[in-house]
C-alpha cells in the first residue's frame, strides 16, 4: 500500500484550469468530501488523470491532450483506463456533445473503477465543461458518490454534495 501522505501536501497545492480537490467521503459511502482550496499541478506517480474524452479517442485538445501528452493516455481509446489516465466520454466518435444520460452512465462506469481500485488515487477533471459545453451544475452531482480515492474540481465543492440528478439533457 502507498503512503498517500506525501501526496497530500501536493494534492492542497495546485490551481488553475485543473484545479481539484480530495474527497474525504469513505469508499463505500458518500459522505461529506473535503475540498482543498488549491491543488497544483504535479504529476504523482500514484495518480490517475481522469479527463472528458471523445468515444474516437482522439485525444487532441485540453485535458485529454494533457494526458495524452504527461499520462500515457492511448490514441483511439476513447473510454476507461490507460496508461496513467482515465477517459470518460462526454462527446462521441464524430465529435458531437453526448447527452448527459450517455455521460453519466461512463461516470457510473468511472465511480465502479475507482471503488474497485482503493489502492489508486484519481485525479477529476471538470469533464465535459469544457468542449462538451456542459455546466458545472449540470455534471458534479454525477460524482456525488465516488469514493475517498477520487479527487474532484474545486468548482464542484458546493455542487457535488447535491443528491439531486443533472438537469435533463432530454435523453433519457
Amino acid at each position: 500500500m502507498v503512503d498517500m501522505a506525501p501526496a497530500a501536501s501536493v494534492v492542497t497545492a495546485l490551481a488553475g484550469p485543473l484545479g481539484f480537490a480530495r474527497n474525504a467521503a469513505r469508499p463505500t459511502t458518500a459522505a461529506v468530501p473535503r475540498f482543498p482550496q488549491s491543488i497544483a499541478r504535479a504529476k504523482v506517480a500514484d495518480r490517475i488523470f481522469v479527463f472528458g474524452s471523445n468515444l474516437a479517442g482522439r485525444h487532441g485538445k485540453g485535458a485529454a491532450l494533457y494526458a495524452r501528452d504527461n499520462c500515457g493516455a492511448k490514441y483511439g481509446k476513447g473510454a476507461g483506463r490507460t496508461g496513467m489516465a482515465y477517459a470518460i466520454p462526454t462527446k462521441g466518435y464524430k465529435l458531437e456533445t453526448l447527452p448527459l444520460h450517455r455521460i453519466k452512465r461512463a461516470v457510473e462506469d468511472f465511480i465502479a473503477y475507482a471503488l474497485a481500485h482503493p489502492e489508486l488515487q484519481f485525479q477529476v477533471t471538470p469533464i465535459g465543461t469544457g468542449l462538451a459545453g456542459y455546466s458545472h451544475e449540470q455534471i458534479a452531482p454525477m460524482f456525488a458518490g465516488a469514493p475517498i480515492n477520487c479527487d474532484l474540481p474545486q468548482e464542484w465543492a458546493s455542487l457535488a454534495l447535491s443528491s439531486k440528478e443533472p438537469q435533463s439533457d432530454s435523453g433519457g
